[in-house]
């Protein structure tokens, strides 16, 4: 599955899609174990912290990370599926404070996301190449398949690289 080109992808996308390699699949498949490495790295204590007063901590971030993932699966299956309803938005801030990650361990966190990623690879690695420029509307904007599993994944890279250079 080839990078998406940006007309098929709303303009505040573009943060994440220039994290994005051309073959979608290989890069989603690839990162999990370093992904999964980077997050193992880091200790509960440095979980809990914020980089600065009203910032997320990094806890908070995952876990933002994880729901995402999650929003973002489900828009894929629901485009795979024919979906021709607007599919709803979400407020980040209010799921991060519903979420309670603070109140979790980092391990289990991070055990979270080890099961949440595989299951995004069983389901997008079986989109039939012919549906990758699909198109439905999520939060009122256009979205091609394609362009969600690049957002996907630029999405955590971007958080990645928050944690890496502001948190760590």
């Amino acid at each position: 599955m080839q990078k998406p080109l940006p007309q098929e992808y709303p303009t505040y996308a573009g943060y994440a899609l220039p994290l994005v390699e051309d073959d979608l699949l290989k890069q989603l498949t690839q990162r999990t174990a370093p992904m999964l490495a980077f997050y193992k790295g880091i200790d509960e204590a440095k979980a809990a912290t914020a980089y600065a007063p009203d910032k997320w901590t990094i806890k908070e971030v995952l876990g933002h990370v994880i729901d995402t993932e999650r929003i973002f699966a489900y828009r894929i299956l629901s485009f795979l599926r024919g979906e021709t309803q607007s599919l709803l938005g979400f407020d980040q801030d209010a799921y991060i404070a519903q979420g309670a990650f603070n109140d979790r361990s980092w391990e289990s966190l991070v055990e979270e996301m080890a099961l949440v990623r595989p299951s995004t690879i069983a389901l997008i690695e079986h989109i039939p190449p012919t549906l990758t420029q699909r198109t439905g509307i999520a939060n009122g904007h256009s979205f091609t398949l394609r362009a969600l599993v690049a957002l996907l994944i630029g999405h955590e890279l971007h958080h990645a690289k928050i944690i890496q250079e502001r948190y760590l």
